[in-house]
């Protein structure tokens, strides 16, 4: 008998798993396996009471904060940084947490001797600041519009301690030609105090450990010299130069608006329209000219 090739067969290694054998009685092989156990030892995390830190001026609390962990843990507390104020650290700042509720308490002493207010002057309608001088009350160049009057002893005093103050607007004029230390030079004029934001306290507020410095932003309304400017000469002529109709005259402060008009002539149409139609008064008299065709 002959056999024809009809095709190649590839062979392949496999890796076989070798499982242990037994013999039972019956001569029969049974698989026999193993298994083995391992014991994980896990440690319960237990929550912690917490940690209540307390920052304290004058017997006050002014600020609380609190700590959570898991009892056996370690903890930081942090007093507030301020170069104003001293602050005794308590020997429980750092520690490690337990079942039983814990306080740090941090108390704060005023370092300084002044307590301060921080004001800006401010222009209502600009919102830019204001350039005031008073060569009567003040022999220092700024902006000062507003002093304090200490009503009595405790004008000055701690930090931490409430003063009582008056306030008194001293003067509300801006010098013509002063030229401030800035640079800036005085238009002249007024202003007249419209209001402080926030309102000005009639006692001088503690500023605690930690807070920005307290400002009192005073809106003023400004009002410039008056200066009467040189009149507007409105014209009206024909391309000859001729005029045709009365002149018209517009009178007015020195940067104060003017406004000119055409006229309707009979027989003439106006050609142009002049570019000064529009404008502002200054201390130099100004002539508008309107020009007309004849029909």
């Amino acid at each position: 008998m002959k056999f024809k090739q009809l095709g190649t067969i590839v062979l392949a290694t496999a890796l076989v798993a070798q499982i242990p054998l037994q013999v039972n009685a019956a001569g029969v092989g049974v698989e026999s396996k193993s298994t083995s156990k391992k014991q994980i030892t896990a440690e319960a995390r237990v929550a912690a009471a917490p940690v209540t830190i307390n920052h304290v001026y004058n017997e006050t609390i002014f600020k609380t904060e609190t700590l959570n962990g898991n009892v056996g843990e370690a903890y930081t507390t942090n007093q507030i940084e301020d170069p104003n104020w001293r602050v005794t650290t308590p020997a429980n700042a750092t520690g490690t947490f337990t079942s039983e509720p814990q306080t740090v308490t941090y108390d704060y002493t005023p370092s300084t001797v002044i307590n301060v207010l921080q004001y800006e002057y401010r222009d209502i309608d600009t919102d830019g600041y204001i350039y005031v001088h008073n060569p009567e009350l003040y022999s220092s160049q700024g902006r000062k519009l507003w002093e304090t009057v200490a009503t009595n002893a405790n004008g000055y005093g701690d930090l931490g301690s409430p003063n009582t103050f008056t306030w008194v607007n001293h003067y509300d004029a801006m010098d013509e030609g002063y030229v401030f230390t800035d640079g800036t030079v005085g238009k002249g004029g007024t202003y007249d105090f419209v209001k402080a934001s926030p309102e000005n306290p009639a006692t001088l507020p503690v500023r605690l450990p930690g807070e920005e410095q307290k400002v009192i932003t005073l809106y003023y309304k400004y009002h410039p010299v008056t200066v009467t400017g040189q009149d507007v000469t409105v014209k009206y002529v024909d391309t000859e130069g001729n005029e045709i109709a009365s002149s018209e005259t517009l009178s007015g402060n020195v940067d104060d608006n003017y406004t000119s008009e055409a006229k309707t002539i009979a027989g003439y149409t106006l050609t142009e329209t002049p570019s000064n139609a529009t404008g502002t008064f200054s201390d130099t008299a100004q002539t508008v000219t309107y020009v007309y065709q004849k029909d």
